[in-house]
């Protein structure tokens, strides 16, 4: 007579309950085999169940066996180990009428002594060899939960499987389900860090290729201004040239329009130049140094000249002597120059500019150090409205009125002055100056032992 059985002794076992059943103290060599084998990090998950399998199938001298687990949207189950290689990574939906699907429903632990006998599973087609066969969950140390299911089928003998098979297999899925889960989870971990790997090289790879477009681009750009100001230059001369060897009243006024708007071209080209070069420029590029400042004020003070008396400004300048700060020369020089030629560019004819030199506190409680020096350069020009002061650093930001009446600019000088600064550890600000335009404020660390003003 056949017999169906579900085990009801036990649903899985630990190492701690190894009472009934086989005798374990004969197995217990085979399963630490297959912890030691699960416990490995060396080895590849399924090839890990592939092994483990492997020896219990061997042990319990079954033809064939496979261990499936749930897939990760617990919907179908997949082979992970099989005694037939090719059903690895099989996956099947789960229904109550498969062994397995039946297994993983209830939980419980299924031995069939010939399964011709059971009408639930009976065999549907000719190729179907198995006769006897035992089927055992595979239950979470968390919860208790099914992660899936252990199957062994026909011993080797010809012999259905008993009870002490059954419960050996129930051993064996009670000691290698933690391992199983810790496992999976451990190589889930291991995926996620491989695809993050993969997406990190990935995006390096983008960000590289972006930036050697830009960069190639932007050098490409570079070239081809500089490369204007040779032509432009011959342009300047020509126009001096004739002017130098005499032209009537009316060729003057021409020559000296089209003079005018090279040399404004000129500047445009010099102050994308330096935009670029300043753009350019990180904090750990150049080596901050100890400058006088004063010095530096004085001679682009000297280099100007010529123009004050052009238009007829007044300048007067408050600096002192020795004022030394952190900073690098050729940037504090152009930072000046930009902030003296935007004051001489919008005050009007007869007007007056200011330049003082002081040490001060920081602006607006900003100061970290306790020592800055601070400088402005302030006119009698049209100033700067309210509205426009917060944006008046940007790149390319014109403040209207100076458009309306027709002043020429690329709206890149104060930009750059902001970018020295702030490359400087500075800040800078505009606020309205008493001459009744802007005054421009700058204050940058101060090295101890300068003058005191």
């Amino acid at each position: 007579m056949h017999c169906n059985e579900v085990l009801g002794c036990r649903t899985s076992s630990s190492p701690g309950e190894q009472d009934g059943g086989a005798n374990l103290g004969d197995e217990g060599n085979i399963l630490l085999r297959v912890v030691q084998l699960l416990s490995r990090n060396d080895l590849p998950f399924g090839e890990k169940l592939q092994q483990g399998l492997l020896i219990l199938l061997q042990r319990m001298g079954a033809e064939r066996g496979s261990i499936m687990l749930l897939t990760d949207d617990q919907t179908r189950l997949e082979v992970m180990a099989s005694s037939k290689p090719s059903l690895v990574g099989l996956v099947q939906d789960i229904r109550e009428d498969t062994v397995s699907g039946h297994v993983l429903a209830t939980g419980e632990p299924l031995l069939i002594r010939d399964i011709l006998g059971d009408e639930r599973f009976k065999p549907r087609g000719v190729s179907y060899k198995t006769t006897s066969l035992i089927s055992v969950p595979l239950r979470s140390a968390q919860g208790g939960h099914v992660l899936g299911v252990v199957n062994v089928s026909d011993r080797q003998d010809g012999i259905s499987f008993d009870s002490d098979d059954a419960n050996l297999l129930q051993t064996y899925a009670g000691w290698i389900s933690p391992l199983l889960e810790n496992c999976r989870l451990f190589e889930q971990v291991r995926q996620e860090k491989d695809r993050y790997k993969v997406l990190a090289r990935e995006l390096e790879h983008k960000r590289n290729e972006l930036l050697v477009s830009t960069m190639e681009r932007a050098d490409l750009v570079q070239m081809v201004v500089h490369d204007f100001k040779s032509p432009l230059s011959a342009i300047i001369a020509t126009y001096d040239l004739l002017l130098y060897m005499g032209v009537n009243a009316k060729q003057r006024r021409i020559i000296a329009n089209g003079l005018e708007g090279a040399k404004n071209l000129r500047k445009m080209i010099n102050d994308f130049l330096e935009t670029a070069r300043v753009q350019e420029l990180q904090s750990d590029v150049f080596r901050l140094a100890p400058v006088d400042i004063s010095l530096v004020i004085q001679q682009e003070v000297e280099r100007i000249q010529i123009v004050l008396k052009q238009r007829n400004l007044i300048l007067q300048v408050s600096t002192g002597s020795n004022v030394l700060v952190s900073g690098d020369s050729s940037l504090l020089a152009h930072l000046f120059q930009n902030l003296l030629s935007n004051a001489v560019k919008y005050t009007p004819a007869g007007g007056q500019i200011r330049v003082q030199l002081v040490r001060g506190k920081g602006h607006r409680g900003t100061d970290r150090q306790g020592s800055y020096v601070k400088f402005w350069v302030e006119d009698s020009g049209m100033g700067v409205p309210d509205v426009s002061k917060h944006h008046v650093f940007e790149r390319f930001a014109r403040a209207s009125q100076a458009v309306d009446q027709g002043i020429q600019g690329a709206g890149v000088g104060l930009y750059m002055c902001r970018k020295i600064v702030r490359l400087l550890g500075g800040s800078i600000w505009v606020e309205d100056s008493e001459l009744g335009g802007a005054k421009f404020c700058v204050e940058l660390p101060a090295i101890a032992g300068c003058e005191n003003d």
